[in-house]
């Protein structure tokens, strides 16, 4: 009787682990997945930044331009 209660309890354990291990791949492959998000979000963010400067810059040199010419006008 206690063989037969050992084998059932290393067939719980096995299962248990087992049911762990499709958790924790599961876990993995979203965790992954938020990682590429994140990355991709990440480089938007940094190339909108630059825009962002090339567009200021260029305004800003527009805004001279436009003062230059009302002060020549």
């Amino acid at each position: 009787m206690e063989r037969e209660d050992l084998v059932m309890d290393l067939e719980s354990s096995n299962a248990a682990a087992s049911a762990l291990d499709k958790k924790q791949r599961n876990f993995d492959k979203v965790l992954a997945e938020w990682r590429q998000k994140y990355e991709e979000c990440q480089c938007e963010l940094e190339s909108s930044q630059k825009e962002s400067r090339n567009l200021s810059t260029e305004l800003f040199k527009l805004k001279n331009s436009y003062e230059e010419a009302l002060d020549h006008l």
